[in-house]
């Protein structure tokens, strides 16, 4: 806290992020679903066990959890050689 206190930083909790925009000037645009941010430098920091995925909204997505269908990754040695596909990533 006192590391970054020189910086005087805006610090945003809670809020989710709807769009960001790369503005002309280089800086980016920040909307949320309370405010407007802008800002030459966006950090994101979720800490572990913040992130939450968005599931499958789908009836039969559970049965897959974990066989076929992940959320995350613990080891990607478990894919090394494999074919796989990528959905979302934001």
């Amino acid at each position: 806290k006192e590391q970054m206190a020189k910086f005087a930083p805006t610090v945003a909790l809670e809020q989710s992020v709807e769009k960001l925009e790369k503005q002309a000037d280089g800086t980016f645009k920040l909307t949320t679903n309370r405010e407007v941010h802008y800002s030459k430098t966006i950090i994101i920091t979720a800490g572990n066990g913040a992130f939450q995925p968005r599931r499958l909204e789908l009836e039969s997505a559970a049965q897959y959890e974990r066989k076929n269908l992940y959320y995350f990754i613990e080891d990607l040695k478990q894919f090394a050689g494999q074919k796989v596909v990528v959905f979302g990533g934001g």
